[in-house]
């Protein structure tokens, strides 16, 4: 395509424009806490990474909904330093220039003007068994559980409350929604979370998560026909089968631990030769794994 090399574009300064004022602040404050690309190349994926960063920062201050094409960067690289070379002799071009020598440009990170910051309202946590729906309301430290008899003979409520992350301040925190998402996914006796998010007023959200618990008790079994063939001997491919049980339970979740003790044998049977019975194979193995609750997110948590 012949492209030619243009000049190394380094950036003069960095500012902040656009969003409202609390925004601009919160944005400003964090700022100051990352190592600006100040002076230095222009490299987009620095850029890039800065203003995700900023996106998560503004995500935690209550800023929910806020997508990230939504923050802009504009490029200013209409002002050239006043000491730039117009002619470029053959020396210049395989020494280079100097740094005061190349065009810096001006990046402004830009915010929307139309930002709303959300509070913190309230947290729920819906709680049952696949085919069941909760029936049984109880709050317990600012948290309301909706369960049913089946899911509190698996787990304790409370014990699921354990593993929420409420906001740290009075807006809302999308952080605090990923992260008790993935907490309570953790959990051995949980199949699925499915969060989500209402408004209860003009500037208020509330969190609801949705549980759905596994069985205690679950079986497997699997049935398998082959053919066993030898192509070396030349002998024909004989009939065989192999039929598979498993079988785990699930217990000490009320207790927020987690204990499993799983079992399997199979059985199956092949010939090695025709005219030859069948020999016969079998398996049992069984296994037991404790796991012990632990939680080290940097997040208030509920209890």
């Amino acid at each position: 395509y012949q492209v030619r090399p243009g000049p190394r574009w380094h950036i003069r300064e960095l500012s902040l424009e656009g969003g409202d004022s609390t925004a601009n602040e919160i944005a400003a404050q964090f700022l100051k806490t990352q190592m600006l690309p100040v002076g230095e190349p222009f490299r987009l994926t620095q850029l890039d990474a800065l203003r995700e960063a900023l996106h998560q920062k503004l995500l935690s201050e209550g800023y929910y909904g806020l997508p990230l094409s939504a923050i802009l960067l504009e490029v200013d690289t209409t002002e050239t330093p006043p000491n730039a070379r117009k002619t470029q002799g053959i020396l210049y071009r395989w020494i280079g220039s100097r740094k005061n020598d190349q065009p810096s440009c001006a990046v402004r990170i830009l915010l929307p003007s139309d930002l709303r910051r959300y509070i913190y309202a309230s947290t729920g946590l819906y709680v049952h068994i696949p085919d069941r729906n909760p029936d049984r309301s109880e709050a317990w430290q600012g948290i309301t559980f909706l369960t049913e008899p089946q899911a509190e003979a698996i787990i304790q409520p409370r014990v699921l409350g354990n593993h929420l992350f409420l906001p740290p301040t009075r807006f809302f925190d999308q952080r605090a929604v990923q992260a008790s998402q993935r907490s309570l996914q953790s959990l051995e006796c949980i199949q699925w979370v499915s969060p989500s998010i209402q408004e209860t007023g003009k500037d208020s959200l509330q969190i609801q998560y949705e549980v759905v618990l596994r069985p205690v008790i679950d079986f497997a079994v699997g049935i398998e026909g082959f053919q066993s063939t030898q192509p070396l001997l030349g002998n024909l491919a004989l009939p065989g089968a192999s039929a598979n049980l498993r079988a785990a339970h699930l217990s000490l979740f009320r207790r927020g631990w987690s204990l499993k003790v799983r079992g399997q044998a199979s059985l199956s049977y092949f010939q090695q030769q025709s005219g030859v019975p069948p020999r016969l194979l079998y398996s049992l193995s069984s296994d037991a794994t404790l796991t012990l609750p632990a939680r080290t997110l940097n997040l208030k948590q509920a209890a």
